[in-house]
């Protein structure tokens, strides 16, 4: 990645913990590619989201009562 790039601002939502702290060290080990924040419900992630400053969503499907 070029010096002068950003990273790739990603926000995890996930209702499991250990999911999204294995996301997050995943994501962050790989050069040009930054967490900026992670939820583990709608209202979280909504909030988060809603701050703009974000370029991808890793999303589950399943949140349990936030579903669908």
């Amino acid at each position: 990645m070029p010096p002068d790039t950003e990273p790739i601002r990603v926000l995890i939502v996930d209702d499991h913990k250990i999911i999204r702290e294995g996301l997050r060290d995943l994501i962050e080990s790989r050069r040009g590619m930054t967490v900026v924040g992670d939820a583990g419900n709608r209202a979280d992630a909504l909030r988060l989201a809603a701050r703009g400053r974000l370029d991808i969503i890793v999303l589950d499907l399943d949140l349990g009562e936030d579903s669908g």
